[in-house]
């Protein structure tokens, strides 16, 4: 799901509170619901921001 939200998108280790508002709509529109540390780790390893 983070792969789909992020999909066409030029976002960059310092997008990271813009691409994690994309996965959380992503989410909510499925209709489910994450934890929110474990989507964060997850954007962040695709932006490639190691931190």
């Amino acid at each position: 799901m983070v792969d789909e939200a992020l999909a066409g998108t030029s976002f960059g280790p310092r997008d990271m509170g813009a691409a994690m508002k994309a996965v959380q709509a992503k989410v909510q529109e499925a209709g489910l619901r994450a934890d929110g540390k474990m989507l964060s780790e997850m954007v962040r390893h695709k932006l490639g921001n190691s931190q």
